[in-house]
């Protein structure tokens, strides 16, 4: 098994290496042969650092906004803290007594946000861990969402409350709303627009709201998907926002107006993901029909098809550098493209499991997963 690993990972067949060499080790006292062979295939073309300390799944990466230091965090109820040059493990402990379901570096990275299923949201000091803060919600289950670019977050219990920070704007200092309807389902998906002061909320049956960013008022409702809104994204310049709804559809829409400007119909399964590119003229979708789309936001057409996952696309980034989008999917890997051609640079495997989180670099040369 660990020979044939070795030998499906010559023939760049990394998915078949990973899958040998992890039923190489699972055999009674395997042979040092084994153990190279899943070094190998884990420590393949692409990966830099395999990060452990988790004891189970990990729900959320970030990056710090100076690039030195990384977070994780998950279903154990840790966090842990990773230096970004060389991948070590700066501490690892509990933060809370439940799943956590969101982190986010606030301003510069001297401090972040951490929220969980126990009902509580915490704010921590970044260099020595210290807890600056704690939110108690009356009920647990909270549901916590940050923007793509990981500046903001907005959290919602099931009790009504709201808080709401902007890492930027706002320093960590958290404010607390209280909403009086039009928020009944599930908060999905958010997306924050500093420079006016705007927070846009998808939320579970395909309602979109727009909020003020200072009074935390409801600005506007979109009566946008027949199915939940599960991603929002603003336009570089704030014009314009594209929704992605388990209706299988995409939906492009100026934020004054209230009829979409666009329906993006190309897929043939719910979808997971939107994002605008830099530039604004361009918007990628992932589906769990494990292909991503590229439109053009000018002619609102598809420019072209990304296949190649075998399981649904969770997570896309621009790279306009490279000419070239980043993919993550729950086929337990990340593809490199090239946005020109569609054809895949790079492959990068080792996980087991499907893909959960994806955080870039504030240089854009190195992705946590």
């Amino acid at each position: 098994l660990a020979a044939a690993a070795e030998q499906a990972l010559s023939n760049s067949n990394p998915d078949l290496a990973l899958a040998l060499a992890l039923q190489s080790v699972e055999i009674d006292n395997p042979p040092p042969l084994a153990h190279r062979a899943l070094a190998d295939v884990t420590y393949g073309p692409g990966t830099r650092y395999l990060l452990e300390g988790h004891d189970a799944f990990i729900s959320v990466v970030a990056y710090s906004p100076d690039g030195e230091t990384m977070l994780s965090a998950g279903g154990d109820g840790s966090l842990c803290l990773w230096d970004a040059e060389d991948g070590s493990m700066i501490r690892c402990e509990s933060a809370h007594e439940g799943v956590v379901t969101g982190a986010v570096y606030l301003e510069n990275g001297e401090q972040y946000l951490t929220v969980s299923e126990d009902g509580t949201m915490r704010r921590w000091a970044t260099e020595s861990g210290e807890l600056l803060q704690q939110y108690d919600f009356e009920s647990a289950g909270l549901e916590f969402q940050i923007d793509e670019e990981g500046n903001a977050a907005l959290v919602r219990s099931a009790d009504g409350e709201v808080l709401l920070s902007s890492a930027s704007a706002n320093s960590g200092t958290l404010e607390r709303y209280s909403f009086a309807g039009g928020f009944e389902g599930g908060l999905l998906s958010v997306a924050v627009d500093e420079e006016h002061g705007r927070v846009l909320t998808g939320v579970a049956g395909g309602l979109i709201l727009l909020w003020d960013l200072d009074t935390g008022q409801v600005i506007r409702e979109y009566d946008a998907h027949t199915d939940d809104t599960v991603s929002v994204d603003f336009s570089p310049d704030g014009r314009l926002f594209a929704s992605a709804s388990d209706d299988e559809t995409a939906m492009v829409w100026e934020v004054e107006k209230d009829q979409p400007l666009a329906v993006l119909e190309g897929h043939r399964s719910r979808l997971l993901t939107v994002r605008f590119s830099p530039d604004g003229l361009a918007l990628a979708t992932g589906s769990w029909d494990t292909t991503a789309i590229l439109w053009d936001m000018r002619t609102f057409e598809e420019i072209r098809k990304f296949e190649g996952h075998t399981g649904g696309v969770t997570h896309i980034e621009f790279l306009p550098e490279k000419q070239a989008i980043l993919t993550s999917s729950w086929d337990n890997s990340l593809r490199l493209w090239n946005i020109v051609t569609g054809a895949v640079l790079r492959e990068f495997n080792g996980h087991t499991g499907g893909v959960n989180a994806l955080a870039i670099s504030p240089d854009r040369s190195v992705a946590i997963s």
